[in-house]
């Protein structure tokens, strides 16, 4: 077990050293690779609001509740990413392609190796205290994650020898999707706060 363990940890560590050196062969990414794809998205998903709820109780006045914070982000970022690459496989399937939803999640997954290592560095600032570097940070990774799915959107499309409609467009649809995303999410929450405060009034 310990063994096996250390192997596909090493595994890991030499895929996301290999993608940071070369993202930009993602779209070549093996669908070997997809479990470690899936671990990047999960630890995306997961050090953004852990960061921001770590740098939020360092400079509060009183301690915030971490749990609601780091969930609702976690979970939230989880779903937008699933729907852009769900999006993207819906728009290949669309323009005749036959590449499927793992060989896309794997792409994609690595290529974010990048954002994963940023907001490592964005926690690390929000321990030690610096607000600046820790937001700069943030930014950066999510700045990466969009450019990911872009880039995934489009470079599968590239790929098809007689796409039905030019490939910008199914990346507009998949930026639409997001931005949809972000909106339910938004609205979800402000929904949730407003019911809280409407009990004390």
């Amino acid at each position: 077990m310990t063994d096996a363990l250390k192997a596909h940890t090493s595994g890991y560590i030499q895929s996301v050293r290999d993608a940071i050196i070369r993202p930009s062969a993602f779209e070549h990414v093996s669908e070997s690779r997809f479990y470690f794809a899936l671990i990047n998205i999960l630890l995306f998903s997961l050090l953004v609001p852990v960061a921001m709820t770590v740098l939020i109780n360092r400079i509060a006045f009183l301690p915030v509740a971490t749990f609601p914070i780091v969930s609702r982000i976690f979970l939230g970022t989880l779903i937008i990413q699933a729907l852009a690459l769900g999006v993207i496989w819906i728009v290949n399937r669309m323009q005749g392609s036959t590449v499927g939803i793992k060989a896309i999640a794997s792409g994609y997954g690595m290529f974010i190796s990048i954002s994963v290592a940023s907001v490592v560095v964005a926690l690390l600032m929000s321990i030690v205290g610096v607000p600046t570097l820790t937001y700069l940070f943030i930014v950066l990774g999510v700045l990466v994650v969009n450019l990911g799915i872009i880039l995934t959107g489009y470079a599968y499309q590239k790929q098809i020898e007689s796409p039905r409609f030019d490939p910008l467009y199914g990346v507009l649809a998949v930026q639409i999707s997001i931005i949809l995303g972000v909106y339910w999410i938004v609205e979800s929450a402000v929904a949730d706060v407003v019911g809280t405060f409407g009990m004390f009034l």
